[in-house]
């Protein structure tokens, strides 16, 4: 029984560690870069090489984002940015700010917020990731599993969906893992609220 235990927490590091991390962290090839980049010789680019993280506003560049959307004087599909960056990165930054101090019913508020500003972009796909991921680190597995499918639902072709496909895949077999695993005397004890 012990080993199953130590097996189900093993498991759940493992995963976790694969999937930990939104807004800048390593986990899946962020949006930009595709998952055979890690598996090549490592090139020097304008953020480092080909095996370090990307900064956000690197990242961004490369998913082609629009940035006019919110800089006066601007035409549509102009995707230069001013010194000061644009609006969606600065709240983007924030959010993981708030979320790096554990601030999460914060920084989902300020994710939330982009969604509403930025409706069916890659900028809205990229913060409901990142709320996705706090629901997770939360521990609300469930709100998590629907922002997932809802991300996979509403972007089906984003860098973000291939990471919600990871997400949903990792909830899902930790779900089945644990119904395997776990004894009944512990289903008991967890019924039981002790």
């Amino acid at each position: 029984m012990r080993i199953a235990h130590y097996s189900l927490l093993i498991l759940a590091a493992c995963l976790l560690w694969q999937l930990t991390g939104c807004c800048g962290q390593k986990t899946l090839p962020p949006p930009g870069r595709s998952d055979t980049a890690e598996r090549l010789p490592a090139v020097r680019t304008a953020s480092g090489t080909a095996a370090t993280v990307e900064k956000p506003l690197e990242m961004l560049d490369k998913t082609g984002l629009n940035y006019s959307i919110d800089q006066v004087g601007r035409a549509a599909g102009d995707k230069k940015r001013t010194e000061a960056g644009s609006f969606f990165e600065k709240q983007y930054m924030q959010g993981v700010e708030l979320m790096e101090k554990g601030e999460f019913a914060d920084a989902i508020n300020l994710f939330d917020e982009l969604v509403k500003r930025y409706p069916n972009t890659e900028e809205a796909s990229i913060a409901e990731l990142c709320i996705a991921e706090l629901y997770f680190r939360n521990k609300s597995n469930e709100m998590a599993l629907q922002a997932y499918q809802r991300i996979v639902e509403k972007y089906p072709h984003s860098h973000a969906a291939e990471n919600a496909r990871a997400g949903i895949d990792y909830l899902q077999s930790f779900d089945r893992f644990a119904d395997e695993h776990v004894s009944p005397e512990i289903e008991a004890r967890k019924r039981r609220g002790l």
